[in-house]
């Protein structure tokens, strides 16, 4: 438990009010019913890099779930640790993932319930030529290309014969054939989606060897020969979601120390890693500070030292209703405190006291969570006690617990000599304890995760005598 301060703003009530029917605390953490998953329904093939939707019914499952995929051999690559049991999830597959068969396993959050997917998923099979070579057209099987080193001029000679002017400034130089290699390649010989694939690759060598490539948002002045860095991933139209891990992915020339990678979003910048080796990829673990709703970002990769950087094309961050309290009534006790000064003196004291604790089940924080609770004499439904208070700085999957109990004064009794005083706060009798979490709905947490923002405690209260 983490204990926090709790602000106390009293507020007194007798009146009789109407109230809902007694509600049974449920904790978090008990989970029994079903878990269907009903897509991916059929055999498919997912590629690295690009988005699907999963998609699940539960019944008598509370709390988040856990989502894996898992192997033939049973090992479990985790899709996400904790989502919302909401019935979907969007994920974009690693490219970093191990090609392969997979199923799609949705498990409740203590791990008594799970789900699986009827048929399994192709992943990193691709069936169709990669996109890059689509853009270009194959090469004729009579065709051996060649490439000629560029002249320092700034001019092209493909094999053609036919010269291509690069216009300083240009990021991309013209030309009139595309039979570019830095080698006889014989392709002739290959399948035509490989053969496509393989041209594709050697003029996107023949063009960075040519001049600087910059992605959008890059300072790099794109002369010849000149150092730069490319933002492969995430690409446009990508969605990240707080609380999963996704992998950055950039190609470089002429970068030789370390570089800095960096969450952006207008003018605020979110660390991802610093002056780490210029690998061509980290991996980078979302976090629920980078705020609600869907937000453009982009991510920038920059020399440590150095002016070079690169900055890929805008993607979405996404957090759709990432809040998730409950609260829970802990420690209730009445306590009784007596003292006998013989015949002169003597006093009597009750009093009851109890805990409450409050939990954000979801991934957004911290947040600041409203609370009251009141004290409810039976079978007259009458509120004879109301408070209220608030817990600060609430970060996701922790209990926090009051720091000292709170008192409340039952009955008090004092002799002295042979005057007595008598202070009756509660009379003798049952009564219900409630206490309200985000009561308002503040934080606009999701209508159908509410129903654990409430607890109750039964209770009898004694008073009346000198012992």
């Amino acid at each position: 438990m983490v204990a926090a301060a709790l602000v106390v703003l009293v507020a007194l009530a007798f009146c009789t009010v109407a109230v809902p029917a007694q509600v049974k605390l449920t904790r978090p953490g008990q989970s029994s019913g079903s878990i269907t998953v009903t897509s991916p329904a059929a055999a498919a093939a997912w590629d690295p890099g690009k988005r699907y939707t999963i998609e699940w019914k539960s019944e008598g499952v509370r709390g988040n779930v856990k989502i894996v995929l898992v192997d033939g051999a049973g090992k479990e690559t985790v899709v996400a640790a904790s989502a919302l049991n909401n019935g979907t999830y969007s994920y974009t597959v690693p490219r970093t993932l191990s090609d392969g068969q997979y199923k799609v396993r949705v498990v409740s959050s203590d791990g008594k319930v799970a789900g699986e997917s009827a048929s399994t998923i192709s992943i990193g099979e691709v069936s169709s030529p990669p996109a890059a070579a689509q853009k270009l057209k194959p090469l004729t099987p009579a065709a051996t290309p060649t490439v000629t080193k560029p002249k320092p001029a700034g001019t092209l000679t493909p094999a053609g014969g036919v010269q291509g002017q690069v216009t300083p400034g240009s990021t991309t130089p013209s030309v009139a054939e595309a039979d570019v290699s830095s080698e006889l390649v014989e392709l002739g010989s290959m399948p035509t989606a490989q053969a496509a694939a393989a041209q594709a690759q050697l003029l996107d060598q023949a063009v960075m060897s040519i001049g600087a490539i910059s992605s959008p948002g890059s300072n790099v002045a794109p002369t010849s020969f000149a150092p730069y860095i490319w933002v492969d991933n995430p690409e446009a139209g990508t969605e990240w979601e707080p609380g999963t891990t996704q992998t950055v992915e950039w190609a470089s020339n002429k970068i030789n120390g370390n570089v800095s990678v960096t969450l952006v979003k207008d003018q605020y910048q979110y660390p991802i890693a610093t002056n780490i080796a210029n690998s061509g990829s980290c991996t980078y673990s979302v976090p629920a500070s980078v705020g609600l709703g869907r937000n453009k970002y982009t991510v920038r990769v920059s020399e440590y030292q150095g002016s070079v950087k690169g900055e890929s094309q805008p993607f979405t961050v996404y957090q759709e209703q990432p809040i998730d309290v409950c609260c829970q009534i802990a420690n209730f006790r009445t306590r009784k405190r007596t003292t006998d000064g013989w015949m002169f003196y003597g006093s009597v004291e009750r009093w009851m006291e109890f805990d409450i604790a409050v939990k954000n089940q979801g991934t957004y924080g911290p947040v600041v969570v409203p609370l009251f609770w009141r004290l409810i004499k039976l079978p007259e439904e009458v509120v004879v006690m109301q408070e209220g208070g608030a817990f600060g700085d609430v970060y996701p999957g922790a209990w926090y617990q009051t720091a000292n109990p709170l008192k409340y004064d039952v009955y008090s009794y004092e002799r002295k000599y042979i005057v007595s005083d008598i202070d009756v706060n509660f009379e003798a009798g049952n009564y219900r304890l409630e206490l309200y979490a985000d009561y308002g709905h503040t934080l606009n947490e999701r209508e159908d995760l509410r129903d654990d923002n409430i607890a109750t405690a039964m209770i009898t209260i004694q008073t009346g005598g000198t012992q």
